[in-house]
């Protein structure tokens, strides 16, 4: 009986070798597998990384394209041009505005104050005389038409005929200004003085207000 027992020993010490072996394999193939994965995954940050520092590198300047001939020959045309249309804006908005100076002191000075220079006649030229030297009074008239035009164009808004009524207001105030401070050596009536004063402000206003409806600027 005791031989027996010898056999049954051995054939489990097989068994139990035999099942042990597989485990073995398996652990062997997880590791290779982790292996493979490890690599892939540092070949896929180094991807990114690359991608990175090429997205953060300066991306080089186009070099600036050089102007033809015929852009260049455009442009020496339309300065010419540009320079006329201003040209005959002065002009149309200076006739103007001469116009209607001329006008108001027609009205202002010939009409609403003749009484008043009847009264100090002896302070000023006769009728003969004022008419051999209108054209001095003609030449100021256009004077003060052209410089007022050529400073309204130079601050121009395009904010309408608000924009011309203030500057005119501004301009009126130094017109009536000069015209009253006449009052300080000549005998002229405090009156007078005074009306030389609110002609010029309505004066300037309606000058403004001229040139801003007709002055036009691209």
């Amino acid at each position: 009986m005791a031989p027996a027992k010898k056999t049954t020993s051995k054939t489990t010490a097989k068994k139990t070798t035999a099942k042990k072996k597989p485990v073995a394999k398996k652990t062997v193939a997880k590791k290779a597998t982790t292996k493979k994965t490890s690599v892939a995954t540092k070949k896929a940050a180094a991807a990114v990384a690359a991608k990175s520092v090429k997205s953060v590198a300066p991306k080089k300047k186009a070099a600036p394209k050089k102007t033809t001939t015929k852009t260049k020959a455009v442009v020496k045309t339309a300065a010419p041009k540009d320079k006329k249309c201003c040209c005959g804006n002065i002009i149309a908005t200076s006739i103007a505005t001469f116009i209607f100076i001329f006008i108001f002191e027609y009205l202002w000075h010939g009409v609403v104050l003749t009484d008043l220079y009847i009264q100090t006649s002896d302070l000023w030229r006769t009728p003969a005389e004022m008419q051999d030297y209108f054209q001095y009074a003609f030449l100021t008239q256009i004077s003060l038409a052209v410089l007022l035009t050529f400073i309204f164009g130079k601050k121009y808004e395009k904010r309408g005929l608000m924009e011309g009524a203030r500057f005119g207001l501004y301009a009126g105030l130094f017109i009536g200004i000069m015209q009253s401070a006449s009052y300080a050596y000549m005998p002229v009536p405090g009156a007078l003085a005074f009306l030389w004063l609110v002609g010029g402000i309505l004066e300037g206003i309606g000058i403004g207000i001229t040139i801003s409806a007709i002055y036009k600027q691209k």
